[in-house]
């Protein structure tokens, strides 16, 4: 069998051709297959529903077409309402009207049989958490989603994520996983996971929290996640922030090293050919950004060894903490009256100091190279 390494390679297969590669890809002999019908009933739609979850009798491993991340599926037409639940479908090879990928699976709808439910507890792959956010059943999406970016999010650690509150919007702006990398978009895909609608009334604007997710099984997106609907929403603070990261750099050695450097470097990029000493601008910006009244007073400090620089204002909250440790993750960027840059105008002081140390309220934290070299 022929390897193919591209789709533009598969766009050259006929059809035959393809049908044979995908048999040999998918360890079968036939196309037919065990399938989920889920009507939609909403009266603008053009089809009747959708046959998802595609995969071989007696197995729970849905299929995907090959070099890709498309799950198999297949849009039922509105003039043949079907009841819901499983089918064995019998398929046929056709060329995808798709420019996204040149062939795909077409039911034959008159061979089609629905499979009758049984008193016996059927083993559905299905994602749940208990009280101690352990994942009690998996399904192959949440395999993906543990996968490297950009096919997956890059960490094993999602029995729960954390989320930014928008209070004005009533969803998380911006979400984490529970060791804090970032998630912007579903895997190898252009779609942002942002905003997750969220039902409390509880939660404070501007706050980080934890809180439990699940597929929503109500998009053509399968990937797509919601806010679960028993969720607990429990505050980080920043403290706690500070010790996860410190924790997870230190013990976690599939986390990306290069985090802390890749950050310093996209700032060198940006302030290239500035002043020296525009941290110190930086810093006073920062200052004024956050005032814990109507103004800041500033002392800046030079001895033999460091320069210190302290202020009035505001307590570092777990969003400060974010928007210092990445770029961009804090809350100055989405700020337009912040005159500070973009969320890595305080990581000026990386470029030209070895250590950083940080004192607010009752804890401190540090940035040292040495111990960045260590970890490395």
């Amino acid at each position: 069998m022929p390897k193919y390494k591209t789709i533009e390679d598969l766009k050259r297969l006929s059809v035959l051709d393809f049908e044979d590669f995908l048999k040999h890809y998918w360890k079968t002999e036939e196309f037919t297959f065990v399938a989920t019908f889920v009507s939609e009933k909403k009266e603008t739609n053009k089809r009747s529903g959708r046959f998802k979850n595609f995969r071989k009798k007696g197995e729970n491993i849905y299929l995907k077409y090959p070099l890709s991340t498309f799950f198999v599926s297949y849009n039922v037409p509105a003039n043949k309402p079907l009841e819901e639940g499983n089918y064995l479908v019998p398929c046929q090879v056709i060329k995808s009207p798709s420019p996204n990928y040149p062939f795909c699976l077409q039911i034959k709808l008159k061979s089609i049989q629905k499979i009758e439910s049984t008193n016996k507890k059927t083993a559905i792959a299905t994602v749940k958490f208990g009280n101690n956010s352990q994942i009690l059943k998996k399904d192959t999406r949440y395999i993906d989603l543990c996968r490297p970016k950009p096919m997956g999010w890059g960490t094993k650690q999602l029995s729960y994520l954390v989320g930014f509150y928008d209070g004005e919007h009533k969803s998380f702006s911006k979400i984490w996983t529970s060791n804090f990398r970032k998630i912007e978009k579903y895997p190898n895909s252009e779609i942002p996971v942002c905003p997750l609608a969220v039902s409390s009334e509880e939660l404070i604007s501007e706050q980080i929290y934890s809180f439990k997710w699940e597929f929503s099984n109500l998009s053509d997106n399968i990937y797509d996640i919601i806010v679960a609907k028993d969720s607990q929403f429990q505050h980080i603070d920043a403290k706690q922030l500070i010790e996860t990261l410190y924790k997870d750099s230190m013990y976690n050695e599939s986390r990306e090293k290069d985090m802390t450097v890749s950050a310093v470097e996209t700032i060198k990029k940006q302030v290239s050919g500035q002043d020296p000493c525009t941290f110190l601008y930086e810093l006073l910006q920062n200052a004024n950004d956050d005032p814990d009244g109507d103004f800041v007073e500033v002392e800046i400090r030079l001895t033999k060894n460091m320069l210190v620089f302290r202020h009035t204002g505001k307590q570092f909250t777990a969003p400060n903490v974010l928007g210092i440790c990445g770029v961009g993750d804090g809350g100055k960027a989405d700020n337009k009256e912040a005159i500070g840059y973009k969320g890595i105008g305080f990581k000026n002081v990386f470029i030209r100091n070895s250590y950083v140390y940080i004192q607010t309220g009752d804890y401190s934290f540090s940035f040292d190279e040495k111990m960045l070299a260590r970890v490395l």
